[in-house]
């Protein structure tokens, strides 16, 4: 009989002869249960739970009941590290000590930081990823145009020319794309003097970073 951790198995029932399960595989085969893997330094904690530091600076720590624990393995290499197996349905406790100044702490509680608020999603910020998405490809691809200007050999430099302006196609035909799915995305954008046209927009970004549209 091999005992795992309170978990017996009969040695050899259903295995190869001469083999055994593994440790993790006996609990997870006795538990029949989905788990998670949580891993932390082992502290002090009440009966019942086990505590996990995430570090060794003690700042936020994880308890898990200790029936919720499938299997659990300490790490030989760093003394005092565990390895806990857990049920992923169960409930623990996460807390995070926050560390400050006593005269800070009679004020009372601190506003929380919420940092700068951020401009809700429109065309025209999703159509600038597309843009700079673009450009940065029109980028490249001028750049292999300048090297193929310089080609002598007329044969190798044709070949090039055919594969730029492939490239160029379809990095026209992504940016429209992108174009497309901003406008079916936040609807079409208000303009002063004139209605907005997708296709006058397309053909101003690709004047803008490569040349007049095909």
């Amino acid at each position: 009989m091999a005992d795992y951790h309170g978990l017996t198995e009969e040695k050899g029932k259903g295995l190869p002869e001469g083999t055994e399960l593994h440790p993790v595989i006996a609990a997870f085969e006795k538990s029949d249960e989905p788990t998670v893997v949580i891993e932390g330094f082992i502290g002090t904690g009440k009966s019942g739970v086990v505590r996990l530091y995430a570090a060794l600076d003690v700042d936020t720590y994880v308890e898990i009941p200790e029936s919720a624990i499938v299997h659990r393995e300490a790490d030989k290499a760093q003394p005092g590290f565990m390895r806990a197996y857990v049920r992923s349905d169960s409930r623990v406790m996460s807390v995070t000590r926050e560390r400050l100044p006593a005269g800070d702490y009679t004020q009372g509680p601190r506003p929380p930081d919420i940092g700068p608020v951020q401009p809700k999603p429109n065309f025209w910020s999703c159509s600038a990823k597309c843009e700079a998405s673009f450009a940065a490809a029109a980028a490249t691809i001028l750049e292999a145009q300048a090297r193929a200007l310089a080609t002598v050999d007329p044969v190798r430099a044709e070949r090039l020319f055919r594969a730029i302006d492939a490239r160029k196609h379809f990095v026209k035909e992504a940016l429209h794309l992108c174009l497309e799915r901003c406008l079916a995305t936040h609807g079409r954008p208000l303009m002063i003097g004139r209605v907005f046209s997708l296709e006058t927009f397309f053909e101003e970004i690709v004047a803008r970073h490569l040349e007049g549209p095909e």
